[in-house]
């Protein structure tokens, strides 16, 4: 806590201690909320003083004390009953015998809301953060607290309170200012990624039969057993048992494969990258790294000599090797896919059968046997790489607007994904404009939409900042990962009202990318203007 904070510098502070004197409540059993807490700590002048007290808004009647505001369930959309705030110490600050509410959970508060007086106190906030370092980053609610038996509880309180008609008139605005930001009722209008947002939206698109498939769909991807889903995937339906009865080749998309290698949002199998470098090096006649022999001396796992062989087997043959995989998913005869993989990324030829999966090598695997950090940064590139050539890698672009946030947008975005590399470059005014159109004519974008975003960002500065993120799953669904939207989603609605107060739609703030292809697609438009493969330094 900052020993200099004084209760003195509040506005009306005299009214509230006649007010408890009138009443004779201890200060234990309130806490002082809102403007007070930035007050307190010499950020600027409170209005009213609300505090939340023990017992709630029937406790006392602060008629004649005007300066005086009973708040009730003030912060229970961040998990923060009135109970848990004035009783829990790490909630509050203690200033001359008065509790204040902790800097971090009005900031929390106010992140949420997004009033235009809420952008302000955020900054004072953040600078306040930075300067005195008196911050718990563990107090900070990122998001809100949406559960149905806190949303009934709300209700319940408020109809108590201010009657079934005030609820209803002012419950849905807040329920989509809390729980579902995507509906437009106020400035910001980014695409929907909340289950209400989503519905409201196709509803009102596709009309009613596409949603309730839609929900269908969306029961049987998160039914807790997983046996409504277990048929709906693209290696489980009958046709694949068809296609390989009638001797037709199966090309998995290599993105997808690799998804499908992931446990607990972890990447199992890096032993494929390892076959995969010993590939390369075998094709490009070069010396064994030594990553490869001391995976073959630790593992007991074959390597060298398998891939020698099947690389001269495939070089005899009019089609690539077709790799093995199981009705589940994984690989079966890793070696042949380190082949396939090696002579083309994007795709791989498979054939579903039944056998013993290789055994899992996380990455800690590495670590635990002692393998030089030479090696696992040789593996770390190499399994970027083999995301970048496959399209696995999805792309996130933040436009010149958006260059004053870049290091606190590139962080958000970190601490919620896998972030590979971010880089930046700089284009001319008429480089831009064409940059623009082949970005976005992959996607059938109207020219006219182009150069509406164009002419939007204007004449400033046009650097550009990129990066390559790996998804752990990306829930493509209809074309469009769900997971990189939701990033993208949650970045503009943050960042929306500070870096474009004019632009409510906040679509030259961030671009994604919506799947592999498109990945694929982004990566080679990027290259052209970039100069070279991002991936490398």
């Amino acid at each position: 806590m900052n020993s200099r904070l004084s209760i003195e510098s509040i506005d009306g502070i005299k009214q509230l201690e006649q007010l408890i004197d009138e009443y004779d409540i201890s200060t234990e059993d309130f806490c002082l909320v809102g403007s007070s807490a930035l007050t307190v700590r010499g950020l600027r002048n409170n209005g009213d003083i609300d505090i939340v007290i023990t017992g709630g808004k029937n406790t006392i009647n602060p008629n004649g004390f005007e300066k005086v505001s009973i708040q009730s369930r003030k912060y229970t959309h961040l998990g923060i009953s009135d109970t848990d705030l004035i009783n829990n110490e790490e909630n509050y600050d203690e200033v001359d015998g008065f509790k204040i509410a902790r800097p971090e959970i009005v900031y929390s508060h106010k992140k949420l809301k997004k009033r235009d007086k809420d952008i302000r106190d955020i900054r004072l906030l953040q600078e306040y953060k930075d300067q005195t370092g008196d911050w718990n980053p563990d107090l900070v609610v990122e998001s809100p607290d949406t559960g149905l038996i806190t949303l009934v509880s709300r209700g319940r309180e408020s109809v108590k309170e201010k009657g079934a008609y005030n609820t209803i008139r002012h419950g849905i605005p807040s329920y989509a200012q809390y729980f579902s930001p995507n509906v437009k009722f106020w400035n910001y209008y980014g695409e929907p990624t909340s289950i209400f947002g989503k519905a409201y939206r196709s509803y009102r698109v596709d009309g009613i039969l596409r949603t309730l498939a839609r929900g269908v769909r969306l029961i049987k991807l998160n039914e807790p057993t997983g046996y409504l889903d277990r048929y709906s995937k693209l290696r489980h339906k009958a046709k694949v048992g068809t296609l390989v009865e009638r001797k037709l080749r199966l090309e998995f998309p290599t993105g997808e494969l690799l998804g499908e290698q992931y446990r607990n949002e972890r990447f199992e199998q890096w032993d494929i990258i390892v076959r995969l470098l010993a590939a390369d090096n075998i094709i490009n006649n070069e010396p064994i790294p030594n990553v490869i022999k001391s995976f073959e001396e630790l593992s007991g796992e074959q390597v060298i000599t398998p891939l020698t062989e099947l690389l001269t087997k495939e070089s005899q043959m009019q089609e690539r090797l077709e790799t093995t995989i199981s009705y589940s998913g994984d690989i079966l005869e890793p070696n042949r896919l380190a082949v396939t993989l090696a002579i083309d990324p994007c795709s791989v030829p498979v054939k579903i059968g039944s056998g013993k999966a290789t055994d899992s090598y996380p990455f800690q695997w590495f670590d635990r046997s002692e393998f030089s950090e030479r090696d696992t940064d040789l593996l770390k590139k190499r399994f970027t790489r083999l995301l970048y050539d496959s399209g696995g890698l999805f792309v996130f672009m933040l436009w010149p607007p958006a260059q004053p946030y870049v290091d606190t947008i590139v962080d958000k975005i970190q601490s919620e994904q896998n972030l590979h590399f971010v880089r930046q470059f700089q284009l001319t005014d008429d480089t831009f404009e064409h940059f623009v159109q082949d970005m976005y004519k992959m996607q059938g974008i109207r020219r006219k939409h182009i150069e509406t975003k164009v002419n939007e960002i204007g004449r400033i500065d046009k650097k550009i900042a990129f990066g390559g993120v790996e998804l752990a799953n990306p829930r493509v669904r209809e074309g469009k990962s769900h997971e990189m939207n939701e990033v993208k989603e949650r970045i503009r609605r943050e960042f929306a009202r500070e870096v474009l107060p004019e632009n409510p739609a906040a679509n030259i703030l961030m671009h994604s990318t919506d799947n592999y292809t498109h990945n694929r697609q982004t990566w080679d438009v990027i290259e052209e203007y970039y100069g070279h493969e991002p991936y490398i330094h």
